[in-house]
Parts: structure tokens; sequence; C-alpha cells
């Protein structure tokens, strides 16, 4: 939900506070609006909004209910395609809600194929996530599209392999139907048993992977997995197994950061050998732009701060011949972190500032901000964000900003920054986001003891949704108040 995107801070255990109590009224408000919805498809899926924010503010029991109906309003759409977008929220909420096996028979009500798989994906995670992998197994088998099961499968065996069970890992990994899925969990299995030790297996492992790219890539993990046990000459004799220049510029690169510490010299050598091979390296724009990141990384990782934004200004260079959107914003979003870790805030919030993703680019901000933040320079950090063309991340900057004096117990700078948040906040022109904040603001406030000013930007924020036309959007509104205030306690959006 949106409303996650302004963070407040994380809540050590504590006496009630009123949130509950004024999430509860949202609540309460949001179902009232909802009753004005005559159409079912869009009541169908206010109820499912109004439940996930019930679910995150406890009542997992009340959540199930609502969602029950939501299912019964959704039967009445009479459209199939409609029908299975209703159906898929209910079923997220449903997972949301933790009843996963209503997710599951929600998703086979679904008819259309990729909606009723998004369902399943969920629910394979949330069963992956509480370690029960043999259901995660069960319900990914279920899933349809091919690639789709085989993304849950991969995360099941890297689950298997992180826990010693090669054996399951393996045979997890070998079921998947999906070949190039398959072989990138095979890759990710020889890594992890090359780190505990097992070596030849991995070696076996990896060299029997068909396609040779993923072999390539596969190779790289378990080269410098083998050398992060402190089997260096190993790792590198299996760089030499390497045809890909890309995948080998690569290993060698993140061996060298491995040994800068206690082998400088030889690491520098083995950074100068990785640029060469990179040199006459081919392929994509995009898979130019991978390999060198992970250079950047590794160089960055050594202590070479010049030579780390040296190789990412190649990046730059070679990123204006990816053409591919979501390949230039995945590019994007690892590159800002990494400018931020070297100290160069500003490039990584011009760089964030270029991802063109209206919830991605607030997130990338907030984790500059409080990278910033937290080597202390919390005026440089609330000053860049303000300076932001985007008020939405300006906002979620300053959150974060928030959750950092707060450690730090810095009260006196607190007040300053929660007055520039709210500042921010109400130049906001979208009302559900600006509501969201206003009462992630609010709970903010009453964390610090300030119930009063709390109460008081509660009320703006209700007044907010109360002003909106059509129970739909009042109702959604309402419901992402409740959630900004219940969700107090998380520190990390979904």
């Amino acid at each position: 939900m949106f409303a996650a995107l302004f963070l407040t801070l994380a809540l050590i255990s504590g006496p009630p506070t009123p949130t509950a109590s004024w999430a509860q009224d949202a609540l309460g408000r949001a179902l009232a609006a909802s009753d004005d919805i005559t159409d079912p498809f869009h009541h169908a899926q206010t109820l499912a909004e109004i439940a996930e924010a019930q679910a995150t503010a406890g009542d997992a029991e009340g959540a199930r209910a609502l969602l029950a109906k939501a299912v019964e309003v959704a039967q009445g759409v009479n459209e199939d395609a409609l029908r299975s977008w209703a159906l898929q929220d209910i079923g997220l909420a449903y997972v949301r809600a933790d009843d996963l096996n209503a997710a599951e028979a929600t998703a086979a009500k679904i008819r259309d194929p990729r909606l009723h798989d998004i369902v399943l994906a969920s629910v394979v995670d949330a069963r992956r996530g509480a370690r029960d992998l043999p259901g995660a197994r069960a319900t990914a088998s279920r899933v349809r599209d091919p690639a789709r099961q085989g993304q849950g499968l991969r995360a099941i065996a890297i689950v298997q392999a992180s826990e010693a069970h090669f054996s399951e890992a393996l045979e997890t990994a070998r079921s998947i139907q999906h070949p190039q899925t398959s072989a990138l969990a095979l890759g990710d299995v020889a890594a992890t048993l090359a780190r505990d030790g097992g070596f030849e297996e991995a070696h076996s492992v990896v060299l029997g992977i068909r396609d040779s790219q993923i072999r390539a890539r596969g190779l790289v993990e378990v080269a410098v997995s083998q050398a992060s046990t402190g089997d260096v000459f190993g790792g590198l004799k299996l760089v030499e197994q390497i045809d890909d220049k890309l995948a080998r510029g690569e290993a060698l690169a993140r061996i060298a950061a491995l040994r800068s510490t206690t082998a400088p010299d030889a690491a520098q050598d083995l950074f100068a050998q990785s640029m060469a091979v990179l040199a006459k390296a081919k392929g994509t724009a995009n898979r130019k732009c991978d390999t060198l990141i992970e250079v950047a990384r590794a160089q960055l990782v050594s202590g070479d701060t010049a030579g780390s934004d040296a190789t990412l200004q190649r990046v730059f260079t070679e990123l204006r011949n990816v053409k591919n959107d979501s390949q230039r914003l995945n590019l994007l979003s690892r590159i800002a972190p990494l400018q931020a870790r070297a100290g160069n805030y500003a490039g990584a919030f011009s760089t964030a500032m270029r991802a063109e993703d209206g919830s991605l680019r607030p997130l990338l901000i907030r984790d500059i901000a409080v990278s910033q933040a937290e080597k202390g320079d919390v005026s440089g950090a609330v000053a860049a964000a303000r300076a932001l063309d985007d008020r939405p991340a300006t906002a979620a900057a300053l959150f974060g900003i928030l959750r950092v004096q707060s450690q730090a117990h810095d009260t006196a700078g607190m007040q300053a920054t929660m007055g520039a948040t709210l500042q921010t906040i109400r130049f906001i022109g979208n009302a559900e986001l600006r509501a969201g904040a206003l009462g992630s603001l609010a709970a903010t406030h009453v964390l610090e003891g300030d119930v009063s000013t709390g109460q008081a930007l509660f009320t703006e924020a209700m007044n907010t949704a109360a002003a909106l036309d059509g129970g739909q959007q009042r109702a959604s509104v309402y419901a992402r108040i409740a959630d900004s205030l219940a969700d107090r306690h998380r520190v990390v959006p979904d």
C-alpha cells in the first residue's frame, strides 16, 4: 500500500498508544463508506483493501471475515476478467491475513491464469518464509506458468541449501520445468555447496549446466564462494574455466576484493587482470552494465572509492545503450546505493531521481537519506531531500531521517525534521498519499510523547478522506490511514 512508503519509527515494546483506537476509527469509517459502493467489482476490491489494513492492525480474524464477504460480493461480478482481478486482490489479502488455505481456495476460483499464479506465488513465498518447505513445494506445483513456478521452486532450493539440505535442494532445482530457471537454481545450490566446503560436488553441479551463459554465471559464484573460504588458488583455477569474458572479469574483481586486506598487492593485480579482460569483452549493454556494477561494488569493498567511481562512470556511459525501461530501472536502483555507500550522496540522489517508477523512487531516496544521516550528516540529508522535485520522495526521505534521529535520541533534531515533514506532506497533491503520510506522522508524534499534535494530524488526515467524493475513494483513503497508523512497528515496507 502507498502508506507503507511513509515509514514511521520502530516502536520498542511499551504501553498502548492512541493510534490503535484511531486505526479502528478509520477502519470503521472505511467500512461505512464501502456500503455506498454499488458496483460489485469495486466493492469487492475495496473490502479486500480494508481487510489488509485490518490484518495489519492485528485483527486477522476480523480481516478473514471481511474477506469472506468480499468473495461473496465478487461472485456478483458478471465479467470474467473483472471478477478475476477482484479475486486476485482478495487472495493476496488472505495471504496478508495469514490464511493461506483460503488464499489458495480463492486462487482456484480465478479464471485468468496469470492472476491465478500471482496469488499462488504469494502463498509459496509465505509458506517458504514460515519454513513450511513441503507446503511451499506443494503450492508451487499448482502454479501453471513454468517460469513463475520455477521462480518459486528456485527460492525454495536456496532455503534448502542454506540449511545444508543439499540433496533436497538439488532435487528441487532439477525438478524445475523451466530450463533457464532450473539452471540458475543449480548454480545457487552449487555456490552454497562451495561455501560449505563441498568444492568437488559444486564443480560437478555447475559444470553440468547446459546453458553456457548461466553456466558461466554459476562458475563465478562457485569460484568466489570457494575463494571466500580461504581456497583462493582453487577459486582462481575455476575462473580459468570461464570462457565468458564478462563473467570472468567479474569473478576476478570479486576475488580481488576478498584479498584486499590480506594481500593488497595481489588484489591490485587481480583488479588489473579484471579490467584487461573486460576491455575485450563483448555482450549486450545490459550485461556490460551489470558486470561493471559488480566490479564497482568489489572496488568499493576493497577501499578503492576513486576506482569504483570511475567504473560507475563507465556504467553511465554504457547505460545510454540500454533501451529496455525495466532493465534501466533495475540498473539505476543498484547504482544509487553504491554511490551512497561511497559517500557520493549528491550523485546517488541524482541517480535515484532518474528512476521512472513512482513507487520505487521514494524508497531509493529514503535509503540514500538514511545512509547520509547515519554517517552523521543529518542536516545535509534533510537539505538534499527538501531540494528534490518529488514530494512523496521527500516525505519518505524525511521519515527515514526521523528514524535515525529517534535511534540517536536527538529530540531537538526530530522536532525540526517533523516540522519539515509536515510542510512537505501538505504539498503532496495525491489525497491518498497525503492522508497516509499524515497518519504516519501522527503516529510518530505519539511515539515521541506528543499526543495532542498526533491527534491534530490524525484529524487532518480523516478530514482529507471525508472531503473526497465517492464511497470507494473515501473508503480507500480511510483504509490507508488505518494502515499507516497500525504499521508503526514496521521499519521496512512490503
